[in-house]
């Protein structure tokens, strides 16, 4: 096994070596995906599973590929195969000793449904006891604002207050005033400008314009328009300062003019943030990107100019007071200290977040006896190097996550705004920027290696700057990045580049902190040794894009993500990717097509039916997957592809059908809600397992699996 490779045929090679070991060589090649949707995949994706174990299906699978929300699941399994039971046996993928039991074991003395017990009473895992609560969680997000607001404030307070003394030293004494400088400076770009086209459009009457030329002259003007741009943002600073200062002197008495400007400009930031989280928490809950993106990109435009107008502010009291160089040194100072040595992998949501899943999911033996909350020691060092071993080397557990490529010069990456990136036991990496051996990757003098619950909260960090599902959605907007940015609102992860051979130090404010995150900056490519990866969900949603890539004779997917429309955005958005990516062209079956998924589609048979408009024909869809000739003269191989999808169907138990009724949006209630009951995460758990088996008494005839 190479330890770094660009090649990802080497990287399946690898892994059908380790997955062979055991394995009879005859059999289907069999893959098993969990997609995203916060705890509500993970939810119904226990019930999937169950039901899958009962029939004896799970100790088939070969892979076990998941997205964000699927997994809390998956990598709960992965942790738990890598562990012995209190009996000192090894859990496995039969009734035997699957560590999740089963649905039909249960009562007080019952010890086999105890991890399973422990994880849907911890539903809410975000807020797990009375010390970690509501408060808590809001003073975790209000910390990591208030830090990174600082640090950021600091350094513009800094650049604006150095270049603001550096004018009143060399300036004359009859001072321009602030604004006419950059009015001056915009319109000198615009003289140039001007010139160059005017120039360029001459220039093409001898024999037409060179090619090399034109892209030049194209790049250049396109570069002014961005520095008059900037310009003119900053020159409202000090045409506002000025004005307001007169409106204030005139209709205020004793008033100091900054102190009151200060306070505006202050409270319009603290009101701005205020109201764009609003909108984006009310976005993700009615699952819309229209009017509300539109307001989201207001609000955060307003915050960015009210942070440079009260930095402008605070710049012009520092130069106007008598010790303005101690002052100022002693503000680039603190900003430097806590801008370099504060690990924002640590300090920000992410850590929070990873730490409360790896509690919920992957819990000490002690948490799990007591049931109570407690700290997960044991599976905090856990290495995703150590995982899938024998004798439960299958399934193998690929994480899927997303490299944020939005500056690439690959046109591919960068309208993805990121590509597909696999954290796996053997590789880790992404066709962008090949794969490195996981038990290399992220060690060095600050690193210790790549932790499964790491990289379980990395595949679920759905809240990012330069990211949003499948590439899309009002986060990928570059003034809305510069607001989350400036508040450091991002679960995602800053890693080391697989093929960069430079030990970074920890991540910080300024690096790679400051990379792509503001409007005019860039650098998240797939080239730099600093790379940021975040919820796998932003490039493909179902965790079949990679399983696809390895060519399986059959792949089990449940895709639980929120689709109360059935648009089936996450299948259309796989089956388009991996067509252009691999050539793999997935058809749907006529006699299992996914419209039978729909509500609605069952409500002939009596009156009783015809008033549940809520209820579908069938949970799943087949179609066949034809993949590319790998030679011209080889016939074309096949599979097949089983699309699980969470919907109402006959025969569901009483306490399912009593939920849909108090909860209409169930079983696609939003993925905002990630504070989970015990009667939520039943309801989507036992709606799983009649699913599943709904589908597996149809594959005793079909022969599927």
């Amino acid at each position: 096994m190479t330890n770094y490779t660009d090649d990802a045929d080497k990287v399946i090679a690898a892994e059908k070596q380790h997955i062979s070991e055991g394995k009879e060589t005859d059999t289907k090649r069999i893959g098993l995906a969990f997609s995203g949707g916060g705890i509500r995949s993970a939810s119904f994706g226990m019930g999937l599973m169950q039901s899958l174990v009962a029939d004896g299906k799970l100790a088939k699978m070969d892979y076990l590929s998941t997205v964000s929300g699927g997994g809390f699941l998956g990598s709960s399994l992965t942790w738990f195969l890598s562990q012995k039971s209190s009996d000192g046996k090894a859990y496995g993928t039969s009734a035997e000793n699957f560590p999740f039991g089963s649905k039909r074991e249960g009562g007080k003395e019952n010890t086999k449904n105890s991890i399973l017990d422990f994880i849907r009473q911890h539903g809410n895992y975000l807020t797990p006891n009375h010390k970690i609560n509501p408060s808590s969680l809001i003073a975790t997000a209000l910390k990591t604002m208030l830090v990174s607001f600082s640090v950021y404030f600091g350094l513009i307070v800094s650049l604006m207050a150095t270049i603001i003394f550096a004018y009143n030293s060399i300036a004359p004494t009859e001072k321009i005033a602030g604004y006419l400088v950059y009015a001056y400076a915009v319109g000198g770009l615009s003289v140039v400008w001007i010139t160059l086209s005017a120039f360029y459009s001459l220039f093409t009457f001898f024999k037409g314009a060179k090619y090399s030329v034109s892209v030049f002259i194209q790049q250049s003007l396109g570069l002014l328009i961005t520095l008059m741009l900037i310009l003119v943002i900053l020159g409202l600073l000090p045409f506002l300062h000025t004005n307001l200062d007169e409106i204030i002197k005139q209709y205020s008495i004793g008033i100091n003019t900054n102190a009151v400007l200060g306070g505006t400009s202050m409270t319009s930031v603290i009101a701005a943030a205020a109201i764009s989280l609003k909108l984006y928490l009310q976005s993700m809950h009615n699952n819309k990107n229209g009017s509300s993106s539109l307001k989201i990109f207001i609000a955060a435009a307003l915050l960015l100019f009210g942070t440079l107008f009260g930095a402008y502010i605070v710049a012009l009291h520092i130069v106007a007071d008598t010790h303005a160089l101690i002052l100022l040194a002693s503000l680039i100072f603190v900003t430097l200290i806590f801008g370099l040595l504060c690990n924002v992998n640590y300090f920000g949501l992410n850590r929070m977040y990873r730490n409360r899943l790896m509690e919920a999911f992957m819990p000490d033996r002690s948490s799990i006896t007591s049931g109570k909350w407690g700290l997960a020691n044991d599976a905090n060092g856990a290495k995703v190097a150590d995982m899938c071993q024998s004798p439960n080397n299958r399934p193998y557990h690929l994480i899927n996550c997303n490299i944020v490529l939005v500056d690439s010069n690959t046109a591919k990456y960068r309208g993805r705004k990121g590509d597909s990136f696999l954290i796996s036991p053997l590789y880790c990496g992404s066709d962008a920027t090949g794969w490195l051996s996981t038990k290399n990757y992220m060690v060095n003098n600050f690193r210790s290696g790549l932790s499964l619950p790491t990289s379980m909260a990395i595949s679920g960090a759905a809240a990012n700057p330069n990211s949003g599902v499948s590439g899309k959605g009002v986060t990928t907007n570059k003034i809305v990045s510069g607001l989350m940015s400036l508040l450091n609102l991002r679960l995602g992860f800053w890693a080391s580049n697989p093929k960069s051979k430079v030990n970074n130090f920890p991540p910080n404010y300024f690096y790679p902190g400051l990379k792509g995150g503001f409007p005019f900056s860039s650098g998240l490519n797939e080239n730099d040794r600093a790379i940021e990866l975040t919820d796998g969900g932003h490039f493909e949603n179902l965790g079949i894009y990679e399983l696809l890539r390895r060519r399986l004779d059959l792949i089990v997917v449940s895709d639980a993500g929120a689709d109360p429309l059935y648009t089936f955005s996450d299948i259309a958005n796989a089956v388009e990717r991996s067509r252009v990516d691999f050539g793999v062209n997935i058809v749907f079956s006529e006699e299992y097509p996914l419209e039978d998924i729909i509500s609605n589609c069952n409500t002939q048979e009596s009156e009783v039916e015809k008033n549940n408009d809520y209820l579908a024909k069938r949970c799943f869809a087949i179609a066949t997957i034809q993949y590319s000739k790998e030679t011209a003269k080889e016939k074309r191989q096949e599979g097949t592809l089983i699309y699980i999808k969470p919907t109402i169907i006959k025969g569901l138990s009483a306490d399912i059908l009593g939920y849909k009724r108090q909860n209409p949006l169930y079983p696609n209630e939003p993925t905002s809600d990630q504070f989970f009951s015990e009667q939520q995460f039943e309801a989507y758990r036992e709606l799983g397992y009649y699913l599943g088996w709904q589908m597996l008494e149809e594959n005793k005839e079909r022969g599927w699996l």
